[in-house]
């Protein structure tokens, strides 16, 4: 055969591919990784979709408890008398959420200082921790305890504590912008009083 017809012969198996290919179905292996494209079945959102991710609600802390100021007397109190101070520093939630149900950790960090009038020994940092929506309705409180060491000769020392499974419900999914997670120190009169004051 010339290379005229194998050319000829060529374009025409070209033009006619089409024809043959149509009403025939490709199967994929599926057990088999997908080379070309990232694995979908991993993402709980289709990337091409217009589903857009709902952030978890804000973590602060509210300015008046972000200090715990343990004093021998409060009646003038001056750091001559002071046992020691806390101070809640970061608070981050991670969480995640299906149907109405919101759920994640709450981490919290901060520090323990001793004051002239503190010594080592195990310290209680009561915390509370405040759903808030709309800026003013608390819908869920909870108290916990938080335990820190301050070890023999020490002065400083840091705390981390987590929160763990802290949920709530939701009437829809938009609605989780509205809320915020407050938290602080579960301050007495006195204590609150002094923060405050300063």
């Amino acid at each position: 055969m010339s290379n005229i017809m194998k050319n000829k012969f060529n374009r025409l198996i070209i033009l006619l591919l089409p024809v043959f290919l149509t009403g025939c179905e490709t199967v994929s292996d599926l057990s088999m990784p997908n080379l070309g494209m990232p694995d979908l079945t991993k993402y709980s959102l289709n990337p091409f979709s217009k589903d857009e991710v709902i952030p978890c609600p804000n973590a602060m802390i509210l300015a008046d408890a972000v200090s715990l100021n343990e004093f021998s007397s409060y009646a003038s109190p001056d750091e001559s008398d002071l046992i020691h101070k806390a101070r809640i520093e970061t608070i981050t939630y991670e969480c995640s959420y299906e149907d109405l149900q919101v759920k994640g950790n709450l981490y919290i960090s901060g520090s323990v200082a001793l004051g002239q009038k503190g010594a080592s020994g195990s310290k209680n940092l009561p915390i509370f921790v405040a759903l808030v929506k709309n800026n003013t309705d608390v819908t869920n409180r909870k108290f916990i305890n938080i335990k820190a060491d301050m070890p023999e000769g020490g002065t400083l020392l840091r705390f981390d504590h987590v929160v763990k499974d802290f949920e709530f419900y939701v009437d829809s999914v938009e609605d989780i912008s509205l809320y915020e997670i407050l938290t602080g120190f579960n301050l007495n009169s006195e204590q609150l009083g002094y923060n405050r004051d300063q």
